[in-house]
């Protein structure tokens, strides 16, 4: 079987973690070793977006006016994401834009960046796979600090609640 556990720690960032287990035929789980190594996954924005939905959750988030049409006007129907990015970056090269309206262009690519799809190396063990928040992995300082000090204290804080002992030696691995 294959756990996921949210792990958080200092500033309460959260990561998806994993681990692999046997139930056997008495219902009795058992643990397996966890990997030494942390693999990051890479984010894959090859997404197709809907005109129609992105504006729907923007005005749901209270995100609308003059800013979200001039950044929304300009894309067909369907669109990727670098088109919605280079409509955002005409519209932040306006020079009159207030503080406000720039927010909402940062709101517009924010909705879109939290729309992507992670793959991980085939070669990892499910143990050394780790979903870091989306601005985690774009900041690879914050991505190496949350596996220097979050992962261990979170396996460390894990172990006390299962039957096996979880390895803490954890390093980070860029493939």
């Amino acid at each position: 079987m294959i756990i996921s556990f949210r792990a958080t720690g200092e500033g309460h960032i959260s990561s998806i973690v994993f681990h692999t287990g046997v139930i056997d035929r008495n219902g009795a789980l058992s643990f397996e070793q966890t990997g030494h190594y942390v693999d990051e996954p890479e984010v894959v924005k090859r997404h197709t977006y809907d005109k129609a939905l992105i504006e729907t959750k923007l005005r749901e988030m209270g995100v609308e006016g003059e800013i979200v049409r001039a950044v929304m006007q300009p894309l067909k129907e369907t669109f990727i994401y670098g088109e919605l990015l280079g409509s955002a970056l005409e519209v932040l090269a306006r020079p009159s834009l207030s503080e406000e309206e720039r927010r909402d262009v940062d709101h517009i690519v924010w909705v879109a960046d939290s729309h992507y799809r992670i793959e991980f190396s085939r070669d990892t063990h499910i143990s050394e796979r780790v979903i870091f928040p989306p601005y985690l992995i774009r900041n690879e300082e914050a991505l190496r600090m949350h596996v220097s000090y979050v992962l261990p204290m979170m396996t460390e804080r894990l172990s006390t609640m299962l039957p096996i002992p979880l390895t803490t030696d954890i390093r980070f691995s860029r493939r």
